[in-house]
C-alpha cells in the first residue's frame, strides 16, 4: 500500500470512529452551523470537566479565534472547541504564549456524543490531533 492510500484509509478510519459531518468545504453556511453546534455542546460539557467562570467568546464575536476563556484548576485558560479530529492552531498558540496562560483544545465529535480535552503542551507545533490512544479506545 502506498503512502497516499494509507493516509486515505487512516482518515476514513478516524472519521468512522470519531464521526463525520459530510459537509463539503464549499458549503460554508452548513459548516458554520455544525461548528456552532459543536461550540454549544462544548459549553454544555465544560462544567463537568472542571471548568468554571466560563466566558463564551464564540457567541459574542465570530471573528475572535478562541471560543472560551475559563477557570480550570484555579487558573484562567483559553479553550478552543473543534468538531474536527485535528486543528490548525498557530494563532491560538501565539496568543497563549503571549498571555502566558494554558491553551486547551476540546475535541467534540460531530455526532455530539463524545469529547476529548487536550492541553497544548508543545507550543511550537501548528497542528494538534486527537491522540491515537483515544481512537483505539473508541473501537
Amino acid at each position: 500500500m502506498d503512502w497516499k492510500q494509507y493516509r486515505r484509509n487512516y482518515n476514513e478510519r478516524v472519521k468512522e470512529l470519531w464521526g463525520r459531518t459530510d459537509v463539503g468545504y464549499q458549503n460554508i453556511k452548513e459548516a458554520m452551523t455544525w461548528g456552532k453546534k459543536g461550540e454549544q455542546y462544548a459549553l454544555s460539557v465544560m462544567p463537568s470537566l472542571g471548568f468554571s467562570d466560563i466566558s463564551d467568546y464564540a457567541n459574542r464575536n465570530n471573528q475572535f479565534f478562541i471560543d472560551f476563556v475559563a477557570t480550570y484548576n484555579g487558573r484562567r485558560v483559553l479553550v478552543d472547541a473543534t468538531i474536527k479530529s485535528s486543528a490548525y492552531i498557530p494563532a491560538k498558540i501565539k496568543l497563549a504564549r503571549d498571555l502566558d496562560i494554558p491553551l486547551y483544545i476540546l475535541f467534540v465529535s460531530p455526532n455530539f456524543n463524545k469529547h476529548y480535552l487536550r492541553l497544548v503542551e508543545d507550543k511550537h507545533h501548528s497542528v494538534i490531533k486527537l491522540p491515537m490512544s483515544v481512537m483505539r479506545a473508541l473501537k
